[in-house]
């Protein structure tokens, strides 16, 4: 920055802190305003080291110029809405206290830039957001949550609580959880698309908590409006229900009993990916429980099949498999063979021949061996449809192949004792051994036992599933990348009233919110609401 622009800012900041002549000081905290609400490199440090951090706190304080409390506030805000560092500092100049405090003001401008200032610094991280909430901001935070509240401040104070839930670590046992959860129940049930999304993203951070915080979102009567979002066209009712499926069996059969399956049909045929994707993911949640007959009954299999069939290489197909692996590896006889007649053998022979991770081939692979012993306990024609199948699709060369395999794993289920099969009391082998003998070339035991840890997706934390698995994990869908329009930590305030998001330190996708002036210094008349409550 060259020596003239310097003394320029050095001079403003002069002005700022001349509080004996109000309209010079009103006049240059908004000139500096305006310079923080660029969208192009905003001069935010070296106003910090012209001094400007305590001159704008210090204009927080005064009760009589709400123009310029709100003025300083929203520079202050796109200060917090920087960098780690920026954010910090911020901090450190004693600005949080004066914040909390403004949440009490008599007027709304500057009640609602508060609050977004504390969102900013809230969404720095777990160590500043348990700061601010020692300081007391749960409660009047939450006291905005009421009909007459404007949709815009509505929705700024709905991502504020969606930010506490995702940075407050430790969650369980959070006393303000107790208070949070029944606004939430009130907020989802808000007409507002950009109030929904955060909703359902908080409700997502409180039920990762582990198996007690599911049970407090459920015992809060919002499952049944969350799960009726599953339909909703943001998809967002999946952001919420994912972590409660990854909880008891009591807890999965409550989503269940909400009519959840009935919504999947249209999930799982979701034009966009990143949805049926994790439509795919809470299926195999709910499958690794004893849940596979409901999943049958919904008819989800066909289209579970196709995604399996037809989905992009380690997104889709891995996503199905996760749900298929468990019920061909899970699943009684009749599950198994309503599999088989859905199409199953097909895709999961080309698996064998197209995918490279050995986790996936080693699951796959235990899934047709207990296929194979599932029906084979009885002579059948399905056990000459099966055993010709994969032949006819390439399955039993690319088994043969694995017995020369570099994982070990992989080699000892490809390569299984190939002895002859013992035979029953009546010197002759059943069918279970004859079909696995003739194919596989291997004798199939019984599989035991494994326990599955958590795969940490989505900030679930490690839970101890117990299923017969064989000898490996069923892989896991990873994470979608989340840096779009919702779910962000912070968000700068622009000259003309719209945000961008800002994760970490990086921009993304800007929310749109309408003009807000600063200029109105009467208290907000409990305006009607704007958007409503559907209840």
């Amino acid at each position: 920055m060259n020596s003239l622009i310097l003394s320029n800012l050095q001079a403003l900041v002069q002005q700022a802190a001349d509080s004996t002549r109000p309209e010079i000081q009103h006049r240059a905290v908004t000139v500096v305003r305006k310079l923080l609400s660029s969208d192009r490199n905003p001069p935010i440090d070296p106003l910090i080291n012209c001094g400007i951090l305590p001159i704008l706190v210090n204009c927080l304080g005064g009760t009589n110029y709400s123009t310029l409390q709100c003025e300083a506030a929203w520079a202050l805000t796109n200060i917090a809405g920087g960098t780690s560092q920026q954010t910090q500092a911020v901090v450190g100049c004693g600005a949080v206290p004066h914040f909390v405090a403004l949440l009490a003001s008599p007027f709304q401008n500057v009640r609602e830039q508060a609050v977004w200032a504390l969102g900013n610094i809230i969404g720095e991280g777990p160590q500043l957001c348990d700061y601010v909430i020692s300081l007391g901001v749960v409660a009047p935070l939450l006291a905005f949550i009421k009909p007459e509240t404007p949709i815009t401040f509505l929705r700024n104070v709905t991502w504020v609580i969606a930010n506490l839930c995702r940075n407050k670590d430790p969650t369980p046992g959070w006393q303000g959880l107790a208070e949070i959860v029944p606004k939430l129940n009130f907020l989802v049930h808000h007409a507002d698309t950009n109030i929904l999304v955060d909703t359902v993203w908080a409700l997502s951070y409180l039920t990762a908590g582990g198996n007690d915080q599911i049970q407090m979102v459920i015992d809060s009567g919002v499952l049944p409006k969350l799960v009726s979002l599953l339909s909703h066209r943001a998809g967002g009712g999946l952001t919420g229900g994912r972590n409660i499926v990854t909880g008891t069996g009591e807890q999965i059969q409550a989503v269940l009993n909400c009519d959840a399956l009935g919504h999947f049909d249209t999930l799982l045929n979701h034009h966009e990916d990143k949805i049926y994707k994790e439509a795919l993911w809470v299926l195999s949640k709910v499958t690794a429980g004893n849940y596979m007959q409901a999943v049958i009954d919904a008819g989800l299999i066909t289209t579970i099949i196709e995604h399996f069939e037809f989905g992009a290489y380690q997104t889709q197909t891995e996503a199905a498999w996760a749900v298929l692996s468990k019920m061909m590896i899970s699943g009684n006889k009749e599950q198994v063979s309503y599999l088989i007649s859905c199409g199953v053998i097909q895709p999961v022979c080309n698996l064998l021949s197209s995918y490279k991770d050995s986790q996936v081939i080693q699951v796959v692979l235990e899934g047709i061996h207990n296929m194979l012993k599932m029906i084979g306990d009885d002579p059948s024609e399905e056990v000459e449809y099966v055993c010709g199948e994969i032949k006819v699709f390439g399955g039993l060369d690319k088994i043969e192949s694995f017995q020369n395999h570099e994982n070990l794993d992989i080699r000892k289920i490809a390569d299984r004792p190939r002895s002859q099969p013992r035979s029953g009391s009546d010197g002759r082998r059943n069918a279970s051994q004859l079909v696995i003998s003739t194919v596989l070339g291997s004798h199939r035991t019984e599989p035991e036992p494994m326990a599955r840890f958590g795969s940490g997706l989505y900030g679930e934390p490690n839970r101890t599933e117990t299923f017969i698995t064989g000898s490996v994990p069923v892989p896991s869908l990873r994470e979608p990348n989340r840096t779009g329009r919702f779910g962000s930590l912070k968000k700068v305030r622009f000259c003309f009233g719209s945000s961008i998001l800002v994760l970490g330190s990086k921009p993304v996708l800007p929310r749109t919110e309408p003009n807000r002036t600063v200029e109105t210094t009467t208290p907000n008349n409990a305006a009607g609401p704007q958007g409503g409550f559907d209840f």
